[in-house]
């Protein structure tokens, strides 16, 4: 069967962004075909916990964007239901299994994906457009180019090339492979800038093994054996970095891996579009944790001065791994554990503000829309654990 990238969005529900939430149960597949579709990203995601090794970011981010936008006909309780109950039993599967990239649990995967990625990337290169794109997203492609050649052993040349042109889609275009690709060509640059600091970045085994969706990365010297003492979670988000010139305010977004050190506290792994660019690291970052449960709280201009507030320690040399990290205190995880497992949990709000340049304190009166919800203590592995209990 051959999958271009609009049939695969059609197969999800999903516009062709893939966006991570489940999609309505209305699949244009059989369920039969549906399912062993979703069977065969589950079991990639599985050996990739098993065989961290193996895998790559931006792999991990292909597998977990295609579990998610497949839409099965069934909901709720069914649903959970079907998918902790496959992933024990791939789970038990490949437990003993050996780690080689010729198993089939990393070979399936690539047989449903690749092509359309491969396709879309030479649309997406040769269009006129794409010379408007940033250099890190050139110089990503370029790389995924030659992964093509080296890992998945695509043919090298126009050939091959010419091949991709004669089968593409209609409603392949520029835009939609800029869309489709664009989320991949960053996990390439984050796990390329953690590589040029001498880190590598793998899958590990889920935190909570009763929860099917909460496995976290692992990061490891390349030349050590000991692991980076952390866990992250499992995709990549993305904050503000706040500056002033003269009157102008201004935001820079910058990729970042969310997770926690070993020893509790919260940690982000940032790397930016322009390592080289001007500021190297910010000046202060400072995580607002609301004091009292209202959940309607954080649409009120005044919201910040009824926060705690703790300063986060930034670091860029390197023990850390990426452009900069800030690693707060471990009193900044205790308050968010506190309300997260307490009777009030979700009823709070978080953010996360992070200055370069020209930005003295933080005012306290903003508008709801110019603050962001910080999510990442999502990864702290004390976090309301009866939320994963089966």
């Amino acid at each position: 069967m051959k999958f271009t990238l609009s049939s695969l969005a059609l197969v999800f529900g999903l516009s062709l962004s893939f966006s991570p939430a489940l999609a309505d149960p209305d699949p244009i597949m059989p369920e039969s075909e549906n399912r062993d579709m979703y069977e065969t990203f589950t079991r990639a995601k599985v050996y990739s916990e098993h065989c961290g090794s193996l895998f790559r970011l931006y792999e991990m981010s292909m597998i977990e964007k295609m579990m998610a936008g497949l839409a099965m006909d069934q909901s709720g309780d069914d649903l959970n239901s079907y998918r902790i109950d496959l992933r024990k039993s791939i789970e038990a599967e490949t437990y003993f299994s050996e780690c080689s990239t010729d198993a089939p649990d990393f070979l399936g995967w690539q047989g449903i994906l690749l092509d359309p990625v491969f396709r879309n990337l030479v649309f997406l290169t040769e269009d006129e457009a794409w010379a408007e794109q940033p250099d890190f997203l050139h110089a990503a492609a370029d790389d995924l180019f030659q992964l093509m050649i080296d890992r998945y052993h695509y043919s090298d040349g126009e050939r091959t090339k010419a091949i991709a042109r004669q089968t593409r889609d209609d409603a392949e275009t520029y835009e939609s492979a800029l869309t489709f690709l664009k989320p991949f060509l960053k996990d390439l640059h984050f796990e390329n800038r953690l590589a040029d600091k001498g880190y590598t970045l793998f899958p590990r085994e889920p935190v909570l093994k009763s929860e099917a969706y909460w496995a976290m990365f692992a990061i490891q010297p390349q030349a050590d054996d000991a692991l980076y003492p952390g866990f992250f979670s499992y995709s990549l988000s993305e904050m503000s970095l706040h500056s002033r010139i003269l009157s102008l305010s201004l935001k820079t977004p910058v990729m970042t891996l969310d997770g926690a050190t070993f020893d509790g506290r919260i940690q982000i792994i940032a790397v930016r579009d322009n390592p080289a660019g001007i500021p190297h690291t910010p000046n202060t970052a400072t995580l607002l944790v609301q004091e009292q449960a209202n959940v309607l709280a954080r649409y009120d201009d005044d919201w910040r001065m009824n926060t705690m507030r703790f300063e986060g320690e930034i670091t860029s040399g390197a023990e850390c791994p990426g452009d900069f990290c800030i690693t707060f205190p471990v009193a900044a995880s205790d308050a968010v554990i506190e309300r997260e497992n307490g009777p009030d949990g979700g009823r709070f709000a978080y953010e996360l503000f992070v200055a370069s340049w020209g930005v003295g304190s933080i005012p306290d009166i903003s508008a709801s829309a110019d603050r962001e919800d910080y999510r990442g203590w999502l990864s702290l592995p004390d976090l309301r654990e009866d939320r994963y209990d089966e």
